[in-house]
């Protein structure tokens, strides 16, 4: 049986370098290592994926936000600006056609409402592909791993028969 290993890049994003490996005529130690190695990058693309999904869940939030301000807007100007998912401040809402963007490392930016929710569709139709690009590793990976476990149990069962 044959397994295609990918490489990691430092970005976190898997290349599309394949190298096939028999897994049949790996030695035993070696495969151990391998399914080792695999298990890290698992546990590596698992982290990365949930990652993913909290950002583009805010980004999503973001854009809903920012369409509910479009849409309707404030009469008064009075909002409630969410701290954390579950702690809200009052605020008071000087121009809902501009808002503030952080576009990252500290860096905000100022964008008309929909400009901003442009801004976040963008940046959630990235995430999105990456999330979707690193489920699909994520897939191989255990694919891989799972073959390599298969083949290690057999080898320990024939070892065991022998030594009988």
């Amino acid at each position: 049986q044959a397994i295609s290993g990918l490489q990691a890049r430092g970005d976190g994003i898997m290349s599309q370098e394949q190298q096939r490996v028999d897994i049949s005529t790996v030695p035993t130690e070696q495969l151990g290592a391998f399914k080792g190695q695999i298990e890290q990058e698992v546990q590596g693309l698992s982290q990365a994926s949930g990652t993913l999904k909290l950002a583009a869940s805010r980004f999503q939030s973001s854009a809903k936000a920012l369409y509910a301000l479009k849409d309707k807007g404030t009469s008064d100007g009075n909002i409630l600006v969410p701290l954390t998912d579950s702690l809200y401040a009052p605020g008071q809402l000087v121009d809902p056609n501009l808002t503030l963007v952080d576009i990252g490392t500290g860096f905000y930016v100022e964008k008309s409402t929909p400009d901003a929710i442009n801004y976040c569709e963008r940046k959630l139709d990235v995430i999105v592909s990456k999330l979707v690009e690193a489920d699909k590793e994520l897939g191989v990976k255990r694919n891989a791993l799972v073959a390599i476990e298969k083949t290690l149990l057999a080898r320990k069962s024939q070892a065991d028969r022998t030594s009988d």
